[in-house]
């Protein structure tokens, strides 16, 4: 769908297309200057913790990089 800019529809800026998954491009004498995308809702919500115990975090993570660490450190010593 294409909408100049200076049409009235642009004011309520097609909802109703959007909301039925239609994406809208918006021109200006007819050069396409902007595109309107309806967000895409998820199929199931986020649960919290549905990943619990099955991803273990060695405790190697926590520890610095000599390497790395002495980059941060190269002028203060």
């Amino acid at each position: 769908m294409y909408v100049e800019i200076d049409e009235d529809e642009v004011k309520h800026l097609h909802l109703e297309k959007l909301s039925v998954g239609e994406v809208v491009i918006l021109r200006q004498a007819g050069k396409e200057i902007a595109q309107i995308v309806p967000i895409a809702s998820s199929k199931s919500p986020r649960v919290p913790g549905q990943y619990r115990g099955q991803v273990k975090i060695e405790p190697e993570f926590y520890q610095a990089d000599a390497d790395i660490e002495s980059m941060f450190h190269e002028d203060s010593q």
